[in-house]
């Protein structure tokens, strides 16, 4: 465990895990697999993979883990061949999207239930998907800086990044107020595309194709549910590489 500015780090060694079964073992030990993103919005659950580009099957493996079995904030990929993992993971998602619906019964279109079904799945990829998520994690970023004494009179700006950053500014808070207004900007960003989905499903009839629109890559799925869209590829989960 250590301190880094406010943030506590803690580190958990699973690197003894080569195959599915241990990954999913220490998952299950450490209670990440029932650690809740809404009720400890503070908690940021990270990954850490070291990839070996001499051993494929390996890769191919852990890119069906992140893609089907683990719920994380982020997956940091390290190690070897990196974009060939990339595109395993991609290639899993490839597999995935099509498996998913929104609509349990395509004979019985309900969209109450299809939009039950797309929260589980945002939800599941920790996508700020509600106003009181991108509230919260604000508060907790804002609450931390010792400078900060009117969380609540800066709260009220939660969706005007711009007027947030005029109040911050007299602050002298550094490099970290363009850190906080860039997660902010970020997860609006992702909450806009979610909510602007999710009419499309209130407003959907049968046969009618949806697209998730994400300004940082398009995602038509035929009405599946789409990957991360803060992801600055088409990899679900926020997944990011590290040379």
């Amino acid at each position: 465990m250590a301190t880094l500015r406010t943030r506590r780090l803690e580190f958990t060694n699973g690197m003894s895990a080569n195959e599915r079964f241990g990954t999913l073992s220490n998952w299950t030990r450490t209670g990440f697999d029932r650690q809740d993103f809404l009720q400890e919005p503070g908690v940021w659950l990270t990954t850490v993979v070291n990839n070996r580009a001499d051993r494929v099957p390996r890769s191919q493996v852990f890119a069906r883990i992140l893609v089907n079995d683990l719920s994380a904030d982020r997956h940091v990929l390290i190690g070897g061949n990196l974009n060939g993992l990339q595109g395993y993971i991609r290639e899993a998602w490839s597999e995935k999207a099509p498996q998913l619906s929104l609509w349990k019964d395509p004979a019985k279109h309900n969209p109450k239930d299809a939009l039950k079904v797309l929260e589980q799945q945002a939800l599941q990829m920790r996508l700020p998907c509600k106003p009181e998520l991108i509230q919260a994690h604000l508060r907790i970023m804002l609450s931390a800086q010792p400078q900060v004494t009117n969380v609540e009179e800066l709260l009220a700006a939660w969706d005007q990044p711009e007027a947030l950053k005029s109040q911050l500014a007299p602050l002298n808070l550094a490099d970290i107020e363009p850190a906080i207004l860039n997660t902010l900007q970020q997860e609006l960003q992702t909450y806009g595309e979610y909510q602007a989905f999710a009419e499309q499903v209130r407003q959907a009839r049968p046969n009618r194709r949806l697209h998730w629109i994400s300004a940082s890559a398009n995602s038509c799925n035929n009405g599946s549910i789409p990957s991360s869209s803060s992801s600055k590829t088409t990899m679900p989960q926020g997944i990011k590489s590290s040379s």
